[in-house]
């Protein structure tokens, strides 16, 4: 997909992977839309965006609030990245229903609802990414609702895969391991993030793959630190 003049919207966009991967879209050329509950650090976003040459939109947005997704009915978007994501540790005994039910909206019914509500927008040569887990495939005590969540949306996207195949509309679920992010400071233990995947390597690789011609598809990577899981 050549980037020039493109539209990338990315959830999940004002910190971690979203706001590297939204300077790198910048930086290829693509016109960034960036969607983030926290208004500070979109205005943060916006300001490291204005080096380059592309339109910035930002959508001030809690995504557990499905109800408010009516706004991107008019929008029309190539790229569609979801980023955002949550992570509630505790194990199955202690966990609460709100709770369970939080991460399943964040992780799962927002990106398949949001998708629902762009895609008529999203014409042959579009492309979809979800930004999984390694934590799909790998259990992890006190991970329940994440794995669980991560696991579904690995379903989800070889599902819509199928689904607008046909249509030229690409699916890719990108599934990292543990990854250099603000995540790791919610989480109980000593975490050598040097030892992680980077955020940036990441982001390159995702502009790589929305560089591949027509006829090639990335449809399912996963992303592991080198040092294996942590």
């Amino acid at each position: 997909m050549q980037a020039q003049g493109k539209k990338a919207l990315i959830t999940g966009a004002s910190s971690g992977i979203g706001r590297t991967l939204s300077i790198e879209l910048a930086r290829a050329g693509y016109n960034i839309c960036a969607v983030a509950r926290n208004k500070e650090r979109l205005e943060s976003l916006k300001k490291d965006l204005e080096e380059f040459s592309v339109q910035v939109e930002l959508i001030e947005l809690d995504l557990s609030n499905e109800r408010d997704f009516a706004q991107f009915e008019t929008m029309s978007v190539d790229v569609l990245i979801h980023c955002a994501g949550i992570g509630g540790l505790s194990t199955i005994k202690e966990m609460d229903i709100e709770e369970w039910e939080k991460v399943q909206r964040v992780n799962v019914t927002a990106p398949v609802f949001l998708t629902k509500t762009l895609l008529p927008s999203m014409q042959s040569g579009s492309h979809i990414i979800f930004l999984g887990s390694i934590a799909a495939k790998q259990a992890f005590p006190s991970w329940g609702a994440y794995c669980s969540s991560k696991a579904s949306l690995a379903s989800i996207a070889a599902v819509l895969r199928e689904e607008l195949r046909e249509q030229g509309v690409k699916v890719t679920l990108l599934q990292p391991g543990a990854t250099a992010t603000p995540f790791w400071e919610q989480v109980e233990g000593d975490w050598d993030q040097n030892r992680m995947v980077q955020t940036q390597s990441i982001a390159r690789l995702i502009v790589s793959i929305l560089s591949c011609d027509s006829q090639s598809s990335v449809d399912e990577l996963n992303i592991l630190p080198a040092a294996g899981i942590l």
